[in-house]
């Protein structure tokens, strides 16, 4: 942001994905974004028919993904201890979002890169987790 030399000018325009569908901007300032140019740029998204998601400060994952993450979380863990099954999880996900099948916990990631559903993940993670925090106990 400094070696811009307009510090008081940087600021982030996040895309949400799916921007087709969801017309949804993140509209990320730093300690240093000027108020004049934050409002500028919510402007520009509203002109271009979205809607700007204030982040008064940055935050890694933006608000979506931070509000998404826990949730895949949470799906690794109920197919890597045997709650249910993936495709259990993934129709949940599915009907009580309203996501297109292609955004299910256990297939997003794989198929939006062109690969097959590997249903070992969830337990691959999990136990990688459990070795990571092992003796601490961790709510999901």
């Amino acid at each position: 942001m400094e070696d811009t030399g307009r510090p008081e000018k940087y600021m982030t325009l996040h895309f949400a994905n799916q921007i087709w569908k969801n017309n949804l901007a993140e509209v990320m300032k730093t300690s240093k974004t000027s108020e004049e140019v934050f409002e500028l740029v919510q402007e520009f998204a509203k002109k271009r028919g979205m809607v700007p998601l204030k982040l008064y400060k940055e935050q890694p994952g933006y608000i979506l993904n931070t509000l998404l993450i826990p949730w895949f979380k949470a799906a690794l863990y109920l197919a890597a201890t045997g709650v249910s099954d993936p495709e259990t999880i993934d129709l949940t996900w599915v009907l009580d979002t309203g996501a297109d099948p292609g955004q299910a916990p256990s297939r997003s990631q794989q198929t939006r890169h062109g690969h097959e559903p590997d249903r070992q993940l969830p337990e691959k993670v999990y136990r990688r987790r459990q070795d990571r925090y092992r003796g601490r106990r961790r709510v999901l």
